[in-house]
């Protein structure tokens, strides 16, 4: 049977793209934007978007491929063994002054887990995950605040460890797909549902501004708030058998994301997200809203910088009522079948955070569930 360990290895290659470079969603309302600073149509050209290791783009002008206007941009790329590509624009000048947003719409002939990377002229890269939908229109809108520092072994280090966007000289787009299909483990895959094949990604109405955007962490005390389901997108990385949705409403007390999957045997479902650095420094616990539409126990779990790993088992009663999850870092453990050289949690040297449901791959569950996941609120429990 496969393990979680495989699971969590594919949520790491989130950073490894950014080093190589649902179902009725609901928008989020949207205050009075200030003018773009920097605007892409391709109404006239691909303005500079390319293909790095493969894959092909052109523009498209057939109304189903298009946001706004006439036209798009079209990235034709492969999900195969052996081969990899990312969609990249370059900016040597560097991104317009003032800039505190990415914003873009895309669209995909899957549901796929991808991932936006900035890269500063140093060399440093910053990578933040969203998932789309298949053959929805998604609007997605990133904060400085959602890019995290990739540090996998052959990515370049960052002197000062934080994101400068006065700094960024490019940006790639890659699907998270093209990196999970390289694992040697069958298992991982079919657990996955990762389907190697031709795949296509409409990019349209792509734009820098001014605005900035809330954050997606923010720390109350020795509290780590998870709170970033104000964007139009799922702000998470989702994988396996699940069907990702941003919601607003019952049973949640405001927005936030719904998961749709099967708990029959050998199938999962995770959301993965990365945390900025040393974010967790001083933080005692994480608190977020859950609900299930069954009884369900889930898996939150840490990863350190270094691979090390902990755990810790939420019940969340079913019936779809919603409940503050509050997970205390001294209460997590060791995952068995990870390494931490000092065998002990470090939160300030954790990189990312994951909900899983393990019901299909542990055994004790059958058919659907759903599971939605917020901010955490009074109202939703203590």
């Amino acid at each position: 049977m496969f393990s979680l360990k495989g699971l969590c290895a594919a949520a790491g290659c989130l950073a490894v793209a950014g080093a190589a470079l649902a179902q009725n969603p609901v928008p989020a309302p949207q205050a009075p934007s200030p003018a773009p600073l920097l605007r892409h149509t391709f109404e006239e050209s691909e303005h500079g978007w390319t293909t790095m290791g493969g894959g092909a783009v052109r523009i498209a002008h057939e109304p189903a491929d298009v946001h706004g206007g006439n036209a798009a941009l079209q990235y034709d790329y492969t999900v195969t063994k052996g081969e990899a590509s990312a969609l990249l624009v370059s900016m040597p000048e560097g991104v317009p002054a003032g800039t505190k947003s990415v914003g873009l719409w895309l669209k995909c002939d899957v549901a796929a887990p991808l991932a936006l990377m900035l890269q500063e002229r140093d060399g440093a890269r910053y990578v933040a995950g969203f998932t789309v939908p298949k053959g929805q229109w998604q609007e997605v809108r990133l904060g400085l605040g959602d890019f995290a520092l990739s540090d996998m072994k052959d990515d370049p280090p960052d002197a000062n460890g934080r994101l400068d966007i006065d700094q960024v000289v490019g940006l790639g787009l890659v699907d998270l797909g093209q990196w999970l299909v390289q694992a040697d483990n069958a298992d991982l895959l079919r657990m996955l549902h990762v389907v190697a094949g031709p795949r296509r990604l409409d990019v349209d109405d792509f734009e820098l501004t001014s605005a900035p955007l809330p954050p997606a962490f923010r720390v109350s005390g020795a509290e780590l708030r998870v709170e970033g389901f104000s964007r139009p997108q799922v702000s998470w990385m989702v994988l396996g058998d699940a069907r990702a949705a941003a919601i607003s409403g019952a049973p949640l007390t405001g927005r936030g994301v719904r998961l749709t999957y099967s708990q029959a045997p050998g199938n999962v479902a995770a959301m993965f997200r990365m945390i900025p650095q040393r974010l967790l420094a001083g933080v005692e616990s994480i608190a977020f809203t859950a609900a299930c539409t069954k009884p369900t126990r889930l898996l939150v779990q840490l990863e350190e910088r270094g691979g090390g790993k902990y755990n810790a088992l939420v019940e969340v009663p079913g019936g779809s009522a919603a409940q503050k999850v509050s997970v205390r870092l001294a209460d997590m453990a060791p995952d068995n079948e990870s390494k931490d050289n000092n065998g002990r949690l470090d939160p300030d040297q954790v990189k990312s955070i994951a909900i899983i449901d393990p019901t299909g791959i542990v055994g004790g569950g059958d058919g659907e569930n759903s599971l939605w996941v917020g901010p955490p609120a009074t109202q939703a429990g203590s």
